[in-house]
C-alpha cells in the first residue's frame, strides 16, 4: 500500500469494527466514574453525582448515598449550601464517605418532577426542603433530616448515619 493509499477516500470507510465499540466503552466508563450532575455548572466542594448513576456508584466504591432533597425557591436550601456543602471539612467528609445526589423538585418551575423524583420523594416520605437521607447501597434509609438549622447539626447527622444500624432482635451475631 502506497503511503497516499493511507488518506484515500475508499480507506476511510474502511475503519475497525472494534473502534467505535473501544469508544463508546471509554465513554460510558468515564461517564459513570464521574457522572456530571445538575449542579456541575456551579463551583461546589462537594462532588455531585446523577441520580440515575448513584446506585452502581455506591455498590462500586462501599459507600453510603446522600440524597440532598431541594428546591431552586428554597431559602433554607440556599442556606445549606452555603453553610454545610460550601465548608471545606464537611464536603471533604461527604465525598470521602457518601455517593452525593442532589435532587431537584421541580413541581414550582414546571408544574411536575420527573419520575425518578417524584418515587424518591414518595419513598423517603419528603414532605419538605431541604431534606437529607442516608441510604445503604441497597436504598435502605439509614438516617433523614428534615429542614436545615446550623453545620452543626448537619455535620452531627452525617456522622451518625455511618454508624452501621443494629441488628435485628432475630438475628444471632456471630
Amino acid at each position: 500500500m502506497a503511503p497516499t493509499d493511507l488518506w484515500t477516500r475508499s480507506s476511510q470507510r474502511s475503519i475497525p469494527l472494534w473502534l467505535p465499540i473501544a469508544a463508546a466503552v471509554i465513554l460510558l466508563a468515564r461517564l459513570l466514574v464521574h457522572a456530571p450532575s445538575a449542579a456541575d455548572d456551579e463551583e461546589t466542594l462537594v462532588s455531585w453525582n446523577h441520580l440515575q448513576s448513584a446506585d452502581f456508584v455506591a455498590k462500586a466504591q462501599h459507600k453510603l448515598i446522600l440524597y440532598d432533597f431541594s428546591a431552586a425557591w428554597c431559602g433554607p436550601c440556599h442556606q445549606l449550601d452555603r453553610v454545610a456543602f460550601e465548608d471545606v471539612e464537611t464536603a471533604r467528609r461527604i465525598n470521602a464517605r457518601f455517593v452525593a445526589v442532589r435532587v431537584i423538585d421541580r413541581l414550582q418551575e414546571d408544574g411536575a418532577n420527573s419520575k425518578e423524583v417524584e418515587a424518591l420523594q414518595r419513598l423517603y416520605a419528603v414532605s419538605a426542603f431541604p431534606t437529607l437521607v442516608v441510604v445503604d447501597e441497597n436504598r435502605r434509609e439509614r438516617g433523614k433530616m428534615v429542614g436545615f438549622r446550623d453545620k452543626k447539626s448537619v455535620d452531627e447527622f452525617l456522622a451518625k448515619s455511618l454508624i452501621p444500624p443494629a441488628p435485628d432482635a432475630g438475628q444471632v451475631a456471630r
